[in-house]
């Protein structure tokens, strides 16, 4: 038994052959239920097969998230795809090669010598693997060339006599479909079919263009009845907040200390807007029902799927392709549902069902408006006495799955198909409203505590990083009013509250890259943000310059993580890269107002994000021992960049509450 360590996705399946299939000589068929969402995972994994097996990344194919023949891993989220998909694959990897010995995986495979379980047939030392860094970067550019050429995502497949569908925008989520002109709207060119059940409604016809030119008539036509309503911020939706819960608490109250520093940040109500909309394919046959999507969780939408239909879970096959990205619980089980509708309504034809830019605004789940307070108090010595961490949020859980319809169009229904209670995810998945609320800094007394507005009127679920995003940006800005307020430089004094060496290396390491000062000439500053993922994934410390003029720009931008070992160091940059973008982007531009209740978003002039001339220099290092276990990476820049934008912003202009977008009139009102 070797001492690699061993993915909890092995428990439920044991097997070298749940894993590694050898179908036809030369080729290894992998299975996996983490899926491509735009993190390069399906490279990576493809290459953890090919080290562990000792063969070319050439001869490894990926089939991830289809529901027919892969393991159930649950949602693909949290940064958490190498170390437990990454991890069960190199242990039955390394465990096919022990049982293969000198002989032939085919041969073997044909003869059932796979099924057998990889715990027990592990080498005692891992053998050694081949570097395929080569081999990686020529599969990349593959794969970016299908893309580019149009192939790869969902959006691209087409099926025979497939059948295109929009459905029409529902203006307000409580608005209720009065009256749709059907003969009209029937009578236009390439129309098949308008369908409605309920409040909910749809066309479809034989070309993409003609069911856009029909949908368009089709909401200038519809009759809708929707509430009225002022504008609603997000302090207002959050006000009426259940009790205040405690997730930590050793004893901040009983602390007695000479200064109480304080940190705030809040953020707005936030929508995914992905570039590409989301889309799915359905289709019925023989009382079976056929789904293409480019959902996080396959297994989770085919029992979503199951309980709103009302089919047996064996009646439903998920096959997940990818889309053009994604950053959370987007609309991509919306539109699943969706399409399924239309196809169970003409039974036999792929439906291909695309959201349209509004659809994609406003009626997939919202982000979670937060406001984090972050409070030291400070000892005689200067040390931290206590860190107290106050968390007000929308809830972050709204996911479908089993016994949870949760999907946009369920309650517009003629028979409504209602959606579960809302809810946070557990700690020991990293939390919701509570990630990385708990401070790596050394502290006295330690208390989080949190009030979740779960009764709120809006459909709120998980964004990329969840709470870290906001709490980190409090956190640090609280060590660095505590810094000033003793007189120290703020690198220092983190490093002195830290007793994690990772998580000093990451600081230092960044600082000597950045050259990172406190100095300002009232027009730039730089700022200073760190974090370590849910307190045990990837490192990560971000440096920023922020410049002010007519608006606030970021010109440069130097974060450096340690993520153990880095499968494809290419993929990790590119993360951190574009979560440093993500987390500018809605530091500095995004917000969905709320009027009448609803999101008031409909195209990118009333939702813009960040602007390719607006994206800083980025330069990223990965440093760390990469013989240490890997460490999630997809979610990690997202909290220090905050943090390092937010510190940056509080030296410029002496803020120690920042409310983003940090919009020109945003600002102004807040340094006011």
């Amino acid at each position: 038994m070797t001492g690699m360590k061993l993915s909890k996705s092995l428990e439920n399946y044991p097997l070298i052959s749940d894993w590694l299939k050898f179908p036809e000589p030369g080729r290894v068929s992998v299975r996996s239920g983490r899926v491509e969402i735009g993190q390069g995972i399906s490279l990576a994994l493809r290459r953890i097969v090919a080290g562990a097996l000792n063969l070319p990344m050439a001869q490894i194919d990926l089939v991830a998230g289809d529901t027919r023949s892969g393991p159930d891993e649950n949602y693909t989220a949290g940064s958490m795809s190498v170390e437990l998909s990454g991890l069960a694959l190199r242990a039955a990897g390394q465990a096919a090669r022990a049982v293969a010995g000198q002989g032939d995986f085919w041969a073997i495979a044909a003869s059932g010598g796979f099924d057998v379980p990889i715990r027990d047939n592990l080498p005692d030392t891992p053998q050694a693997e081949p570097d395929l860094l080569l081999d990686l970067s020529v599969a990349a550019s593959e794969s970016i060339r299908d893309r580019i050429l149009g192939g790869g995502y969902i959006h691209d497949l087409r099926l025979p006599d497939i059948v295109h569908a929009r459905v029409l925008t529902q203006p307000h989520p409580q608005a209720r479909l009065l009256d749709l002109p059907l003969a009209e709207i029937e009578a236009m060119p390439g129309v098949l079919a308008v369908h409605r059940d309920g409040s909910f409604a749809a066309i479809l016809a034989a070309s993409e263009a003609e069911v856009m030119s029909a949908v368009a008539r089709a909401d200038s036509l519809a009759d809708w009845d929707q509430p009225d309503g002022g504008v609603q911020t997000a302090d207002d939706l959050l006000a009426g907040t259940a009790q205040t819960e405690v997730m930590t608490d050793t004893g901040v109250d009983a602390v007695t200390g000479n200064r109480r520093i304080t940190g705030e940040f809040a953020r707005p109500f936030l929508t995914h807007a992905s570039i590409g909309t989301c889309c799915a394919i359905a289709q019925w046959h023989d009382d079976r029902l056929n789904v293409w999507s480019h959902a996080q969780g396959p297994f989770q939408l085919k029992a979503g799927l199951a309980h709103a239909l009302k089919l047996a879970q064996d009646q439903i096959d998920v096959i997940h392709m990818p889309g053009a990205g994604c950053y959370g619980h987007n609309g991509a089980d919306d539109v699943a549902f969706e399409a399924a509708l239309l196809a169970r309504a003409r039974p036999g034809a792929p439906i291909r069902l695309a959201w349209r830019r509004a659809d994609e605004l406003t009626r997939g789940p919202l982000a979670p408006a937060m406001r984090s307070r972050a409070t030291i108090t400070l000892g005689d010595d200067g040390g931290i006495a206590a860190f107290d961490l106050d968390i007000v949020s929308a809830p972050h859980q709204r996911r479908p799955g089993p016994g949870k319809p949760n999907f946009a169009a369920g309650p517009l229904l003629d028979k409504p198909v209602l959606p579960a209670p809302a809810s946070e995810p557990p700690p020991a998945n990293g939390g919701g409203s509570d990630r990385n609320g708990v401070p790596m800094y050394r502290s006295g007394a330690l208390r989080v505590a949190r009030r979740v507005a779960y009764d709120i009127p809006l459909r709120t679920s998980a964004m990329r990083a969840l709470g870290a995003y906001a709490n980190v940006a409090a956190i640090e800005l609280a060590m660095d009013a505590a810094a000033e307020e003793t007189r120290q430089d703020p690198v220092s004094f983190r490093q002195a509250a830290l007793d994690d060496p990772r998580a000093r290396d990451v600081i230092r390491r960044v600082v000597d890259l950045s050259g990172f000062a406190t100095e300002t000439d009232g027009d730039s500053a730089m700022g200073l943000g760190f974090a370590r993922y849910k307190n045990k994934a990837g490192y990560c410390a971000v440096v920023l310059e922020v410049m002010a003029g007519e608006s606030l720009s970021v010109p440069r931008l130097w974060a450096v993580a340690d993520v153990g070992e880095a499968i494809d160091p290419d993929g990790v940059v590119a993360q951190i890269e574009g979560g440093a973008i993500q987390a500018l982007s809605w530091s500095l531009k995004e917000e969905v107002p709320i009027i009448g209740g609803a999101p008031a978003v409909s195209d990118w002039e009333s939702y813009p994000i960040l602007r390719f001339s607006e994206i800083p220099e980025i330069k990223v290092a990965l440093i760390g021992d990469p013989a240490s276990p890997p460490l999630g990476a997809g979610e990690i820049a997202q909290g220090p960049v905050a943090a390092a934008l937010a510190t940056a912003v509080r030296r410029l202009f002496g803020l120690s509450s920042i409310s983003v977008p940090l919009t020109p009139d945003a600002l102004a009102r807040q340094i006011i």
